[in-house]
Parts: structure tokens; C-alpha cells; sequence
């Protein structure tokens, strides 16, 4: 099934923060494991956020020079249609938001629940900085501001 590696990825996930180099920001942290999650899930195997972070590079400030296999979409304009085409293509999303202090937080969109609207509420999560938000609405409660998302192309 094309979900276990993203599960058995979770499942490592457990301890990763504790095992992160301590020069790493939580930015760093989130995105690798988010990253790693995305990446399980394109490639079929189970690919570990210490592994992932070692095969990413990164700005001086810490962000992340994105593979070329990943297509960005900066717009908030209509990001739920995108990501549900995006889903209906069998690709999960990688999403980004901030919250009102402006930190990143980074989710995995991975399925859709159905309906007769697009509404957050009704896409299913994978947060790898909490385990209790499994859904859309749940994560932009606490990140309420788009920031951008990452799909692989």
C-alpha cells in the first residue's frame, strides 16, 4: 500500500528530535522529518528523517534548497483546489503555514475525506510535531497563515 512507507517514516519519528544535531533549528527538524515522509512516500521505501537531513542542503539561515523533483506553489489563491488535484493524482502535499509570531510549521496532506466542498477540515495530516492534529482545519487552527506547499512533480 502506498501509505505504509509514510507510516513505518512516522514510526521513526518518534525519537528523531532528540537524535537531531543541536546546531539544528526546529525548522530544520520539522522540515527534515516532513521532507523524509514525502520522500518514503514517492519513492516506496522507508526513508529516515536522520538520512533525509544528510541528503538535503541548506541556506545560511537554514532553509532548504529544495530537490528538483519539487515543483513550490507560493499562492494562497485556490491552495485547496490545487491540493486536492494534487491528492486525486495519488501525490500527497508537503504544506507549509506560520503562525502569529510568524514560525514555520510543516504538515504532509495526505488523503481527502470527501464532500460536496473543500474545506481543511476535510483533509487528513501527517504532523510530524504533533501527533494529536490529523487534520487540515486541526493545523491551520494553531498555523493559520498559508506560507506555501511542495509537491513532487
Amino acid at each position: 500500500m502506498k501509505w505504509i512507507p509514510i507510516l513505518m517514516a512516522l514510526l521513526l519519528l518518534s525519537g528523531c528530535a532528540a537524535q537531531a544535531q543541536k546546531e539544528q533549528s526546529y525548522r530544520q527538524i520539522n522540515m527534515d522529518e516532513a521532507i523524509a515522509m514525502m520522500e518514503s512516500s514517492r519513492t516506496g521505501t522507508t526513508i529516515n528523517p536522520d538520512t533525509m537531513a544528510k541528503q538535503l542542503t541548506y541556506t545560511p539561515s537554514g532553509s532548504v534548497y529544495w530537490p528538483s523533483h519539487y515543483a513550490t506553489v507560493t499562492s494562497s489563491s485556490g491552495y485547496l483546489s490545487g491540493i486536492y488535484a494534487r491528492l486525486k493524482s495519488g501525490k500527497p502535499v508537503l504544506l507549509g503555514a506560520r503562525n502569529a509570531y510568524g514560525k514555520q510549521h510543516w504538515v504532509v496532506v495526505t488523503g481527502y475525506t470527501g464532500g460536496n466542498s473543500l474545506t481543511p477540515a476535510r483533509f487528513t495530516i501527517h504532523d510530524p510535531g504533533s501527533y494529536s492534529r490529523t487534520t487540515l482545519q486541526q493545523f491551520l487552527s494553531v498555523y493559520p497563515t498559508f506560507y506555501k506547499y511542495f509537491y513532487v512533480r
